[in-house]
């Protein structure tokens, strides 16, 4: 089953935040299951070009997707797992590789 979203919830996200509104344009619908956090978290570093995403700063973007936070989360999946080639995680390589391990 996949989690239920429409117009109302899209057109609220594009208002708030401009790279997610391209973003969204892109990938269009999405059809997806829940499967993790950590997927946010990339999927935040990778859209905003950031190295980390801490406590302050996933608070301040998740402010910025409320009320529609499950939708947005969807996208931000969508781009950690590649939807748009040209994003790149901008994570350090040496935390990327400990992880790894």
């Amino acid at each position: 089953m996949y989690f239920e979203y429409g117009s109302e919830e899209i057109e609220y996200l594009k208002k708030r935040d401009k790279l997610l509104d391209t973003t969204i344009d892109r990938i269009g619908h999405i059809y997806h299951t829940v499967d993790g956090d950590l997927a946010i978290h990339r999927g935040m570093r990778m859209l905003y070009h950031h190295k980390s995403i801490g406590r302050k700063r996933f608070v301040k973007y998740a402010r910025r997707y409320s009320t529609y936070g499950t939708v947005a989360s969807l996208y931000l999946w969508a781009i950690a797992g590649g939807a748009i080639p040209e994003m790149r995680d901008y994570a350090s390589k040496k935390k990327k590789e400990a992880s790894r391990k």
